[in-house]
């Protein structure tokens, strides 16, 4: 059995390995990672008053999901085990995450609506109708 090398020595410049490299570890990248961490990257649009967030979690199931409304906080965390197993080589592993958001008094947290399909994981929330002041005739005496 011989040793064949995948890279080449760091001395030279390889435009091709570095496109993809920027492109797997870069900002298009599904999930940003740190040293044993998870954190899935997040879209939010609003349109007509509903704001939705889009999350990429490749791999994982709802059942895997959990979502938590607690006073002004939106916390969505997962959790994917894998079983144990002695690996000749192991370049991945199953982890968890978790991400919190704030939300202020504009939202109505009653009616958050989940749905995770082909994975990722979206989330709606809607504003809350603003109350109009009414006006109220004064009859001068």
């Amino acid at each position: 059995m011989s040793l064949v090398r995948t890279k080449k020595p760091s001395r030279y410049y390889d435009p091709f390995d570095s496109f993809f490299n920027s492109f797997f570890e870069g900002e298009f990248s599904p999930v940003s990672k740190s040293e044993g961490s998870f954190t899935p990257k997040v879209n939010v649009a609003e349109k007509d008053g509903l704001v939705s967030m889009e999350m990429p979690l490749p791999g994982f199931s709802k059942e895997n999901i959990r979502i938590e409304v607690k006073d002004d906080l939106i916390t969505i965390s997962g959790e994917k085990k894998s079983e144990e197993r002695e690996y000749l080589k192991k370049e991945f592993s199953y982890t968890k995450f978790k991400r919190a958001f704030t939300l202020n008094e504009e939202f109505d947290t009653d009616e958050i609506k989940a749905e995770f399909e082909n994975g990722v994981l979206k989330i709606e929330m809607s504003r809350k109708q603003k109350e109009t002041p009414s006006t109220k005739l004064i009859e001068v005496k």
